[in-house]
């Protein structure tokens, strides 16, 4: 064998190593815990209707093929999981995000994001 095709194989093996032992070095964006105040929120103008709600996004990645999870769907989701609609008259408030990256399985992983936070129902904003 040449000695450049020698080079050549060890060079495209080494890359496949890189991707291999590296496949979830976090392509994804960070996210943060995230706490919202609400400064309309005063006495009695409020109900809790959920307590703890959880909704998650899952995302992929297979090599250089990305699908990213994101912190709209979890919200929707964590709605649709409480029964309620997303529609404005509930606020969602207490809210943290957690992001993972699951199993490294090597050419790939399934990252997601986990919302969890108090939904509440306005009940009048005069007071």
């Amino acid at each position: 064998m040449p000695k450049t095709l020698k080079i050549a194989v060890a060079v495209m093996l080494a890359a496949c190593a890189c991707v291999l032992f590296t496949a979830c070095q976090s392509p994804f964006p960070q996210t943060k815990s995230v706490g919202l105040t609400v400064n309309y929120l005063k006495g009695r103008n409020y109900e809790v209707v959920r307590k703890n709600a959880i909704g998650k996004s899952e995302g992929w990645r297979f090599l250089f093929f990305t699908q990213a999870p994101n912190y709209p769907e979890a919200v929707r989701n964590l709605f649709f999981n409480a029964g309620l609609p997303q529609n404005g008259e509930y606020e969602l408030i207490n809210a943290t995000s957690e992001n993972t990256y699951g199993t490294d399985y090597f050419l790939g992983c399934f990252p997601t994001i986990v919302v969890t936070g108090d939904i509440i129902k306005l009940t009048d904003l005069k007071k």
